[in-house]
């Protein structure tokens, strides 16, 4: 399994597209410190007697022994030891351990794209498998795009006078898809390596979007 410094140094080859109040900075500013110690702590925490039976899983790909912040909840015994791991590491750390959002939004897209296949014709969840694994092999920080950014609430994406702040597909590939857009990211954005990006509401044929992106693919800013 990856450890706290493999992970410093992952993100500081991340292409720097970070803007805070509309000034561009390091992923290593030391305004994110702190947030970041607290995730080295999850690395840690493996090495740890007292942690590491809640924080080291079995992976449902291979078998093999990986952080739980990568798992994705298989049973009820998972839920519950993910949540007695994120209650202590987040008394020890004095903090939100942050990576919570990421395994979450990695297990609904993990539920959702099964259930996709399972009424239509397609390889959603063959996809999934394929990026799951990938994860699993290299223990990235994941992050969550949920949350739109303010916009006019009473009408639905498809249907505002501006369509740029809602992440939409604009082109179709054979290798994937093109999407413009935005979202307002959680508390990791700048520092994750990996952003899962999710609908926030029930969407409808006209708007209906779900991916994940590398953190610096190029065209997408943290700001």
């Amino acid at each position: 399994m990856p450890t706290a410094e493999q992970y410093y140094t992952e993100i500081a080859k991340l292409r720097n597209n970070v803007y805070v109040a509309g000034k561009k900075v390091d992923r290593h500013d030391h305004m994110f410190e702190k947030s970041m110690s607290v995730i080295r702590r999850t690395f840690n925490a493996v090495d740890d007697p007292e942690l590491q039976p809640l924080v080291v899983a079995q992976s449902e790909v291979d078998g093999s022994e990986i952080n739980r912040f990568t798992n994705t909840h298989g049973s009820i015994q998972d839920l519950l030891n993910e949540q007695e791991m994120t209650r202590k590491l987040c008394w020890k750390s004095g903090n939100c351990i942050q990576r919570c959002i990421g395994t979450d939004a990695l297990t609904a897209v993990g539920v959702v794209s099964r259930k996709i296949d399972e009424a239509k014709v397609t390889e959603y969840h063959k996809n999934f498998l394929k990026f799951l694994k990938h994860f699993l092999e290299n223990d990235p920080v994941g992050n969550a795009g949920q949350t739109d950014i303010k916009v006019n609430g009473s009408k639905r994406s498809h249907e505002q006078k501006d369509p740029s702040p809602y992440l939409r597909m604009v082109e179709k590939r054979s290798d994937g898809i093109a999407v413009r857009g935005a979202k307002a990211h959680n508390t990791t954005g700048p520092y994750a390596e990996k952003i899962k990006v999710l609908p926030r509401r029930a969407l409808i044929n006209e708007e209906g979007i779900i991916g994940r992106s590398p953190s610096p693919v190029q065209g997408t800013r943290n700001g």
